[in-house]
C-alpha cells in the first residue's frame, strides 16, 4: 500500500473542530471545517452520536463488509487520520480537536525524563513493570484538554467509553461490552430533551492487532458491530450517528524491533 500523508483539512482533526463550533467550544483552533458535516448538523436533530470505532478505517471496512453492508452503504466521505496514526495520538487529536504537534501524545507509551519511566499514559503506569505512576508528576507534560469541556450548547453533554477510561465534562457511562455500549446509547436517545454523545468503542482495533484484518476473527467483529448499528439507527428516529475511526489498519509481512 502507498505512503498516506495526513490532509489536514480532510482528516480527523477538521471533523472534530466542525464538532465543536457545533457545540459553541470556547477558543477553538484555526482548523478547516467540513462542509459536508455542518450541513448534516444543521439539520437540528435531537439526538447527535460522534462514535470512534478504533481501527476501522476504509480499508478493514472494505475487506470485511459487502457492498450492501450497512456502514458500507452510508460512507460519505473518506478522510485521513495524523501522523504517527497511533490509538493514543489520534484519539487525543479526537477528543481535543488539535493537531499532534500540540497534544504530544505520539504513542500509546513515552519515555518521560521526570520519571525516568516508560509510561502508559492512558493506563497510567510504566510500560514495563505494570506498576502504577504518580502522573501528577508529569501532568504539565500532558496537554489533553478536550474540547467537550468548554462546551456553550442547549445539548445535554454524554460521554459513553470503556470502564477503564477517564470521566469527562457532562453524563458518564461506562460500559464492559459492546452489548453494554449498544443499551447505553438507546437509553441516553430516549431522554427528554437534545442530547450528544461522544461514544468510543475500542474494536475492532484489538481483534486486528492480534488477528489482522482480513482474519475471520476481524471479520466477525467488524460485521457484528455493522448489524449492531444498523439495528441502532432504525430504533432512533430523529439521531445523526457519525462515525470515523481514529486510523485505520493494514496486514504487515514482517516487522522491526528498534530498542
Amino acid at each position: 500500500m502507498k505512503f498516506v500523508r495526513p490532509n489536514f483539512d480532510n482528516s480527523i482533526v477538521s471533523v472534530s473542530a466542525t464538532i465543536a463550533d457545533f457545540l459553541g467550544c470556547s477558543d477553538l483552533p484555526n482548523v478547516k471545517k467540513q462542509k459536508l458535516l455542518q450541513k448534516y448538523l444543521s439539520k437540528n436533530y435531537k439526538n447527535v452520536i460522534y462514535m470512534c470505532l478504533d481501527g476501522l478505517g476504509i480499508y478493514p471496512l472494505k475487506q470485511n463488509l459487502t457492498k450492501e453492508a450497512y456502514l458500507r452503504q452510508h460512507v460519505a466521505k473518506t478522510i485521513t487520520s495524523v501522523f504517527p496514526s497511533t490509538t493514543t495520538n489520534a484519539t487525543t487529536a479526537l477528543q481535543c480537536a488539535t493537531y499532534p504537534s500540540k497534544h504530544a501524545m505520539f504513542g500509546w507509551c513515552l519515555y518521560f525524563e521526570e520519571l525516568e519511566q516508560v509510561v502508559a499514559v492512558y493506563a497510567g503506569e510504566n510500560e514495563y513493570t505494570k506498576e502504577k505512576v504518580d502522573m501528577s508528576k508529569i501532568a504539565d507534560k500532558i496537554k489533553i484538554d478536550p474540547y467537550i469541556n468548554r462546551a456553550n450548547t442547549d445539548y445535554q453533554l454524554n460521554s459513553i467509553m470503556p470502564s477503564y477510561c477517564a470521566k469527562t465534562t457532562g453524563e458518564n457511562y461506562r460500559y464492559k461490552t459492546a452489548n453494554e455500549m449498544f443499551s447505553m446509547l438507546n437509553e441516553v436517545c430516549s431522554k427528554e430533551g437534545k442530547q450528544f454523545i461522544y461514544c468510543y468503542n475500542d474494536q475492532p482495533d484489538g481483534t486486528m492487532h492480534e488477528y489482522g484484518v482480513t482474519s475471520d476473527k476481524a471479520k466477525e467483529k467488524i460485521n457484528y458491530l455493522n448489524n449492531k448499528i444498523e439495528e441502532f439507527m432504525k430504533n432512533n428516529e430523529d439521531t445523526l450517528l457519525i462515525i470515523t475511526p481514529d486510523h485505520g489498519h493494514t496486514d504487515i509481512d514482517e516487522y522491526i524491533e528498534i530498542y
